[in-house]
Parts: structure tokens; sequence; C-alpha cells
């Protein structure tokens, strides 16, 4: 793995100590739980993933560091991915068809 895709963590103590009490984040944690969903994104030939480590940790961080978790959340976001394509195409904000949802108050 290269160093661009390495997480180093610029947290402040406090951040740390939030993350410890409502994520489930630690700093001995954090490396274990990454390399675990790397490796099973990796293990996947279906999943077309990227593998570095601030993908994989907003992830993590969503799920509360719940591998399971995380590891459904990523499958179903790849899925919906390739089973709607036309949802994440053209995701342009300045296209007429957004503006017009955009003039109603959708976000």
């Amino acid at each position: 793995m290269s160093t661009l895709n390495k997480y180093t963590c610029q947290l402040s103590s406090e951040e740390k100590i939030y993350l410890a009490a409502n994520l489930n984040e630690t700093d001995e944690i954090r490396p274990i739980k990454i390399a675990e969903i790397r490796q099973w994104i990796i293990q996947n030939n279906d999943l077309h993933a990227p593998t570095d480590d601030f993908f994989i940790l907003r992830f993590l961080r969503a799920c509360k560091f719940n591998v399971e978790k995380t590891k459904c959340k990523l499958w179903n976001y790849y899925k919906q991915r390739a089973n709607l394509p036309e949802w994440y195409n053209n995701r342009n904000p300045f296209l007429p068809e957004l503006q017009e949802l955009f003039d109603l108050g959708l976000h």
C-alpha cells in the first residue's frame, strides 16, 4: 500500500474521546478494522470499491466500527450504483432538471 492511501490520524484528544465513546473508534482498533474491510473488498471480485484507508474509514464510522454493518453498507451502496447508474451519472447541479428540483426546495 502506498503512503498516499495510508490514513494518518490528526484528531485532537477531545475528538478521539468523542470517537471512542460514540463510534467505538480507537487508535488501536482503527488499523485492524480498516485492514479487515480492505481484505474483504479485495476478496470480493464483484465489489469494485476503493481500498484506501480514508474511504474505508468513512464507512466504518458511519457504522460505528461494526464490521458486518460496514460490509453490508458497502455492498448495498455499490449494488445500488450498479443497478441504478442514472442516479449517479450527470450529477452536475446546473442541469436544468436538477435546477427545477432545487427551485422547489428539494435537496
